[in-house]
């Protein structure tokens, strides 16, 4: 009988010390599931991010149209609750100075590190800083440059690929604090996602890659969902036109082939792909190409 007091009273010593002695986050830390789109969605044109998770026990991992009707109710909310170590992307005003210096570590997808990191903007950098603290990553690249002979600054663009698993919201906020936005306010949060300079163009802008999109939907007409207009036929390329900023190219299948972002004056980009059907997603539009050989 005493024996079996001793291992109660120790079993409730357990319960209450663990806690104590563990680490928080261990105890915190939930399993990462998968985001899959169902038959459904499937169906009606849903297409999810490959590299998406919810924590397991929030929502059902099986229908990302719910995450995008959520965001037409409450904005903030579906990236509280979804992750990804897919990768994160910024834009920024840049020096004249430096412009050559980016180039070509663009042209060579060169890294930026300490030795160089004066060509990023203070507060690119002290997001660059509050990311690696938070989630951690292997590196900064240079991706893109506006054109030589506008009338605007230099518009840098860089890529932190294959970063540690992170939270949509968590990085907006790291985002917004770098900017010196209130982290408590929802929609101060996605107001720092992307500013203007003096010119009237975006200075500065993360973009994260949207977790959900669809290329034809019967439950869906928004202009910034759907295709617009008939499809192209191309032959050997697609032509990147029509619009400025961030685009990103998936194959049939949902598979991102290449993203990139267009500036003012770079009026024509062509893209080299294989014979297949292709669908270019921009902020505004969706649009779908058909390239023959």
């Amino acid at each position: 009988m005493n024996c079996i007091r001793t291992i109660r009273l120790l079993a409730t010593l357990c319960t209450v010390l663990l806690p104590i002695l563990l680490p928080s986050h261990a105890l915190a830390q939930r399993k990462l599931v998968p985001v899959k789109c169902n038959a459904e969605e499937l169906e009606n044109g849903w297409v999810c991010l490959d590299s998406l998770f919810v924590e397991e026990g929030t929502v059902p991992p099986d229908s990302c149209e719910r995450f995008m009707f959520w965001s037409e109710v409450r904005p903030d909310l579906p990236w509280r609750l979804l992750f990804t170590n897919f990768r994160i992307s910024l834009s920024f005003t840049g020096q004249d100075a430096y412009a050559d210096e980016f180039r070509e570590l663009c042209e060579s997808r060169g890294v930026i590190d300490s030795s160089n990191a004066y060509l990023l903007d203070a507060q690119v950098r002290a997001f660059v800083a509050l990311l690696q603290d938070e989630v951690g990553f292997d590196h900064v690249v240079a991706r893109t440059i506006s054109p030589r002979g506008t009338k605007t600054p230099p518009r840098f663009s860089c890529t932190i690929p294959n970063p540690r698993y992170y939270n949509y919201w968590k990085v907006k906020q790291l985002w917004a604090l770098s900017r010196g936005a209130d982290t408590t306010d929802p929609a101060a949060v996605l107001a720092s996602q992307r500013g203007t300079d003096p010119y009237g163009i975006t200075a500065m802008e993360l973009n994260l890659t949207s977790p959900c999109f669809i290329f034809v939907s019967v439950k869906n007409d928004s202009p910034s969902s759907t295709p617009s207009g008939p499809t192209a036929v191309s032959h050997g390329n697609i032509q990147v036109t029509g619009f400025q900023g961030p685009y990103t190219l998936y194959d049939i299948s949902g598979r991102i082939i290449t993203h990139g972002e267009l500036f003012q004056g770079d009026e024509n980009r062509v893209l080299q792909v294989n014979p297949g059907v292709y669908f270019l997603q921009s902020a505004t539009s969706v649009k779908t190409f058909m390239v023959l050989p």
